[in-house]
């Protein structure tokens, strides 16, 4: 076999490879099979889960499959670009138990800017990085502008909502996990998060984003520690760029 030949074809040829060989070792899979994030949210939660923060909720992709999986919980959409919030809001108007939030999760409360591109779901409070289009599709974040939105840390809303505890803390903030992480340290340092679900970078997408040891650190100083990765996403070199991954309280 022409391995050099092979891995010419296979990794410089503009498709997102799926394997790799390591002669003469054979072939090993990259990425993760044979498991599912929301499964295992299910199993390590149970169906009775009663308060989940829906964080970056976009237009409700994410809040669908809460619904179908925790029928008892409250789940609370924050969503800080008006015209997915409009969609979030009309697509759950008659939900009871969903509650949307025009609002970014941060740090601190007050106004920030949130930076809008092409495609919604990578609009983020933190710029672009200069090279972005190293790693993301062309044509998915040319910057279309700032607007001033609101945000809100965890424990300021915890504190006015009189929430003691959350089962499910999701985010998918494009960079900004770090920070709104920052803005749950009483919720954290309590342990009173069952289960923390995030979208990780490993990449540079953003300007001052948290890379992955930075959440992961933050996370394990309050006794969190990784359970699993999920859903990989690699470039068309076979570069790792994001996925997903949950952090359970050590404990």
């Amino acid at each position: 076999m022409n391995v050099k030949g092979w891995l010419t074809r296979h990794l410089f040829s503009g498709v997102q490879p799926k394997t790799i060989v390591f002669y003469p070792d054979g072939v090993e899979p990259r990425g993760f099979h044979g498991k599912n994030a929301f499964a295992d949210q299910l199993n390590l939660i149970g169906q009775g889960a009663q308060i989940i923060f829906d964080i970056g909720a976009n237009v409700g992709q994410t809040v669908e499959k809460y619904l179908q999986l925790f029928p008892f919980a409250t789940i609370h959409c924050f969503e800080p670009f008006p015209a997915s919030y409009q969609s979030l809001t009309t697509k759950n108007s008659d939900i009871r138990s969903v509650r949307c939030h025009l609002c970014a999760v941060s740090e601190s409360d007050g106004e920030k800017s949130l930076h809008t591109f092409t495609n919604s779901v990578t609009n983020s409070l933190l710029p672009a990085s200069t090279d972005v289009y190293r790693f993301v599709q062309a044509g998915q974040m040319d910057d279309t502008g700032v607007i001033k939105v609101e945000s809100i840390t965890i424990d300021t809303f915890c504190r006015q909502e009189s929430i003691r505890a959350i089962d499910i803390l999701k985010f998918d903030i494009q960079g900004g996990e770090l920070n709104a992480l920052r803005g749950a340290a009483g919720m954290l340092s309590n342990q009173r998060v069952q289960l923390v679900y995030a979208e990780l970078l490993f990449v540079p997408v953003y300007q001052g984003q948290a890379d992955f040891h930075e959440v992961a650190s933050y996370l394990s100083r309050h006794g969190y520690r990784l359970y699993d990765f999920y859903n990989f996403s690699y470039s068309e070199r076979g570069q790792l760029r994001w996925g997903d991954a949950i952090f359970l309280p050590s404990r």
